[in-house]
C-alpha cells in the first residue's frame, strides 16, 4: 500500500513539474490571459460591472421619463380642477361620494 502512494506522489510531482515548466515557458501569455481576466471580470471597474451599470442607468432613465409624463398629466389635471368648478363637483361626487342635500346616492359594487 505504501508503495502505491509513493508511486502516486511521484506521478503528481512529475505532472506539477510539467505544468510549471509549461507556465515558465509561456509566462507572457499566461500573464496576458490573467490580466484580461482581471480586466473583464474580477476588478471593481471591470467591463462586466460597467455593462451592468449602463443597463441600470438605462432603466432609471426610462423610469424618470415615465414619472415626468405622470407629473405632466397630474399638473394638467390640477389646472383643470383649479379652473373648472363643475370638474370639482364631478370629482367630489365620483371619488368621495358626496351628494347634494336633496339627493340620494346608491353605490353598486360590480
Amino acid at each position: 500500500m505504501k508503495q502505491n502512494t509513493v508511486k502516486k506522489n511521484g506521478i503528481v510531482r512529475r505532472i506539477l513539474k510539467r505544468v510549471f515548466a509549461h507556465i515558465a515557458r509561456h509566462k507572457y501569455i499566461v500573464t496576458i490571459i490573467l490580466f484580461v481576466a482581471i480586466i473583464l471580470f474580477i476588478d471593481s471597474n471591470s467591463l462586466w460591472s460597467k455593462r451592468e451599470l449602463i443597463s441600470q442607468n438605462d432603466e432609471l432613465r426610462r423610469e424618470i421619463a415615465e414619472l415626468e409624463e405622470a407629473c405632466r398629466r397630474d399638473s394638467a389635471r390640477l389646472e383643470e380642477l383649479k379652473n373648472d368648478s363643475n370638474e370639482i363637483i364631478r370629482v367630489a361626487r365620483e371619488i368621495y361620494f358626496m351628494k347634494r342635500s336633496n339627493e340620494d346616492v346608491y353605490i353598486i359594487n360590480e
